[in-house]
C-alpha cells in the first residue's frame, strides 16, 4: 500500500509540474485587445495609442475650439477615426450602447465643425464624447 501512495504521489507531482512548464501559443489568438490594454498603450514612438489616444485627440481639439480656431479643430478631430479603429472592434463586443454613444458623438462633433456650431455646443458635444470613451475603457 505504501508504494502505491508513493508511486500515485510521484505522478501527481510530475503532473504538476509538466502544467507549470506549459505555454499556450497566442500567434493566431483573434482576441480583441481589452480596454486596460489599449487605454495606455504607446506605439514604438511614445505615441498614444487606443483610448489614450483618443482622449488626447478630444482634448486637442477642444483647445483649437476654445481658441475659435474651427479649422484647427476640424484638423485636429480627423486623427479622431486612426485611433477609433483599433478599439472600435472591442468597444461593439463589449456594449452596443456605449458603441453607438461614440459613433453618435462623432457625427455630432463632425457636424457641429463644419457647421461652425457655437463654442459652448461644441465644448459640449467634445465632453460627452469624451464622457463615452471613458465608459468604453474600462
Amino acid at each position: 500500500m505504501r508504494i502505491l501512495q508513493l508511486f500515485c504521489g510521484s505522478l501527481l507531482v510530475l503532473n504538476m509540474a509538466g502544467c507549470a512548464n506549459k505555454t499556450t501559443p497566442v500567434e493566431n489568438s483573434t482576441a480583441t485587445p481589452t480596454a486596460s490594454s489599449t487605454s495606455t498603450a504607446t506605439d514604438s514612438t511614445g505615441k498614444a495609442t487606443g483610448f489614450m489616444a483618443l482622449q488626447e485627440t478630444i482634448g486637442s481639439t477642444k483647445k483649437a475650439v476654445e481658441a475659435g480656431k474651427l479649422d484647427a479643430a476640424k484638423t485636429e478631430f480627423a486623427k479622431f477615426e486612426d485611433s477609433w479603429k483599433t478599439v472600435e472592434d472591442g468597444v461593439k463586443s463589449k456594449s452596443g450602447e456605449t458603441y453607438r454613444a461614440i459613433e453618435d458623438g462623432v457625427k455630432s462633433v463632425e457636424s457641429g465643425i463644419d457647421s461652425k456650431q457655437g463654442k459652448t455646443a461644441l465644448l459640449a458635444s467634445l465632453q460627452k464624447l469624451s464622457q463615452s470613451i471613458d465608459r468604453a475603457s474600462k
